[in-house]
């Protein structure tokens, strides 16, 4: 375990070091500023405003970070901006868990859904 510790810690520091951000450091960094952030309802409006519709394919390999963004911008929407979120997915499918895709955060997402439709033919 603390090679493990030590090695995430490492390419931490060597990250910082060379000012590099992983795809999922700017998921992490930009769920953390729509959450923590106060200044943040301009840049919530102007997506809105700019990306009213977002459709999202293969939804089940979603991670919860991504999901939480995708909440707080589309779904949790009391704005005068009105927008519409498409998820498809098919949670028999999820492949992506390496990256912290699973199940329970499909499972999350859609008791937060309104409408769902199901395809019982292919």
């Amino acid at each position: 375990m603390d090679c493990l510790k030590f090695v995430k810690n490492n390419i931490k520091f060597k990250k910082n070091e060379k000012f590099l951000i992983s795809f999922d450091d700017l998921i992490n960094k930009f769920n953390s500023f729509l959450n923590n952030n106060s200044n943040n309802l301009f840049l919530i409006n102007y997506i809105r405003k700019n990306y009213p519709i977002v459709l999202i394919d293969e939804f089940q390999d979603t991670d919860i970070n991504q999901y939480y963004i995708f909440n707080k911008i589309y779904i949790k929407n009391n704005s005068s901006f009105k927008t519409k979120i498409v998820l498809i997915g098919d949670p028999k499918q999820l492949i992506y868990s390496f990256r912290g895709a699973n199940i329970f955060s499909y499972i999350y997402a859609k008791k937060n859904i309104k409408c769902i439709y199901t395809c019982n033919i292919n």
